[in-house]
């Protein structure tokens, strides 16, 4: 008797030989992964703290304020703040700083979401506003002027 991970990688097997995906393809479905992912030489932020979560033990209502989050990654530091505009809508706001506290200049944060996009420019000071985020699931992506790109995982807002 054989398990169904055997039987599915049999089934696999024969797929691929009786009929292969095209090499192009392939190539094709593993650049749209790396690009939804940010790109193939984005890290992954660590998120370090979460404003909803503090309110959520507390036993409060998150919906209606202000949400900080505060997300890591080797040589850089994401301090956003979520602030409810209109129903269904965001302005996100934050900095950028390198971990030993110095803005970080230049360069692009940028919100997906299932519909799109919206981004934001990085200023002197590390700064940026995005206006119209959609509430929902959304992933942000850092594009430094200098230095990787870093990329958070998905979350809801």
């Amino acid at each position: 008797m054989t398990g169904a991970g055997t039987e599915l990688g049999l089934l696999g097997r024969l797929f691929r030989t009786a009929d292969p995906t095209p090499a192009r393809a392939v190539s094709r479905a593993y650049r749209v992964g790396r690009g939804l992912a940010g790109g193939a030489a984005a890290r992954r932020f660590v998120l370090l703290s979460d404003s909803a979560d503090a309110a959520s033990s507390a036993g409060s209502e998150v919906g209606e304020r202000e949400r900080g989050l505060v997300f890591a990654v080797a040589g850089r530091v994401l301090d956003l703040a979520l602030t409810p505009e209109e129903p269904g809508s965001l302005r996100a706001s934050g900095m950028v700083l390198s971990r030993s506290g110095q803005p970080v200049p230049g360069g692009e944060v940028v919100f997906r979401h299932p519909t799109g996009t919206r981004r934001g420019e990085l200023d002197a000071g590390g700064g940026f506003r995005i206006r119209a985020v959609p509430a929902g699931p959304v992933s942000v992506l850092l594009c430094p002027r200098t230095g990787g790109r870093a990329v958070t995982d998905w979350f809801v807002c």
